[in-house]
């Protein structure tokens, strides 16, 4: 006897879901990774993802993926559900609450502090921003946090009234309380010792 199961794509929407190639939502990660992720999913394969991963009946499936209804909030409904999963209805009301902060511009409620050593800055207390985003650990080399930059990922300031940076070569001028953000989800003040 053989049993068979379809086969999940993944948060691009197009090859099966899978670590290696990264498009990939794991149990263990952190209820707001996971949240954010689906969050990301295209709409075209929502109705597989709440056939698979939930147990909501499937009227109230197709009424959530009904042309009328918003598919932003189809997939609010869709994270909450495989977030509570794992970790609960509180934290899936959480993740759900700090991802319309952030979508709306606004910073989370906890932002990691980050220590920077002052001798990392120039006289001036300047820093050049690829330095900068591998310093704070946001990005793994300044080859990739070059790519951030050039891309218009990277920006710097506190709440809406932040900079977006796209020079690479740009010289970050660093006080205490910065706040860096690199693309959507890392975030990290500036704490200098």
């Amino acid at each position: 006897m053989a049993m068979t199961m379809p086969i999940l794509v993944g948060t691009d929407g197009v090859r099966r879901m899978g670590k290696s190639l990264g498009n990939y939502i794991g149990v263990a990660e952190p209820a707001g990774n996971q949240f954010g992720k689906i969050m990301s999913v295209p709409d075209e394969p929502m109705r597989q993802y709440f056939t698979l991963l939930t147990e909501l009946p499937f009227q109230e499936v197709d009424r959530l993926l009904a042309p009328d209804v918003n598919p932003r909030d189809a997939k609010e409904v869709l994270g909450k559900s495989i977030v509570a999963q794992y970790h609960g209805e509180s934290a899936a009301d959480q993740a759900a609450a700090e991802f319309r902060r952030r979508a709306s511009g606004e910073d989370p409620d906890n932002v990691a502090d980050v220590v920077l050593a002052s001798n990392k800055l120039d006289a001036e207390g300047r820093i050049p921003a690829p330095n900068l985003i591998k310093e704070l650990g946001l990005e793994s080399s300044t080859s990739n946090a070059r790519r951030v930059i050039e891309q218009g990922g990277f920006n710097v300031g506190i709440g809406p009234g932040r900079e977006t940076i796209n020079d690479v070569k740009a010289l970050i001028t660093v006080n205490d309380g910065l706040i860096v953000r690199v693309g959507k989800r890392k975030i990290a003040r500036v704490r200098l010792v």
